[in-house]
């Protein structure tokens, strides 16, 4: 499992969890801003999202994590670059063991693989990984979050 197909699995994953539209979750949205340091989450059906950020941290790209916590494990990336994946589950799925357990992952460069994608879907030779409707979904939430709409 690499990087990107992680973080799109758990955003499918969290987006999936609510058959409604954010917009319609926006009442249970908080969003808190004490100077640069800034948390946001939304509520859905079965999952709750929270993005947090500190502009203030300092080295703040070895602190840089994906988490997706769930009854049944934890799967956390820390660092984003270069990319180390522990599972702490529960019990066995699929190939991995109940307990903690730290995935390989192969070597990521920022922005490479996007832009082989973005040049391959120009050429019309493949379709984008995420949606028009994803990223609609994603910006239309990052708005809601900066509370400008």
């Amino acid at each position: 499992m690499n990087r990107r197909t992680f973080i799109k699995a758990a955003t499918v994953a969290a987006v999936a969890a609510s058959p409604a539209r954010l917009d319609a979750q926006a009442p249970t949205r908080r969003r808190i801003k004490v100077g640069l340091l800034g948390c946001a989450h939304s509520q859905f059906d079965r999952a709750l999202g929270i993005v947090t950020n500190s502009t203030w941290q300092p080295n703040a790209h070895a602190h840089r994590s994906f988490e997706v916590l769930g009854e049944r494990g934890t799967a956390v990336l820390r660092p984003i670059e270069p990319p180390t994946l522990v599972l702490d589950l529960t019990r066995v799925a699929g190939p991995y063991t109940a307990g903690s357990q730290t995935i390989q992952l192969p070597d990521y460069q920022r922005y490479v693989g996007d832009f082989a994608e973005l040049a391959a879907a120009v050429r019309g030779a493949k379709l984008l990984s995420a949606t028009l409707d994803e990223e609609l979904l994603v910006q239309e939430w990052l708005l809601r979050a900066c509370e400008m709409i």
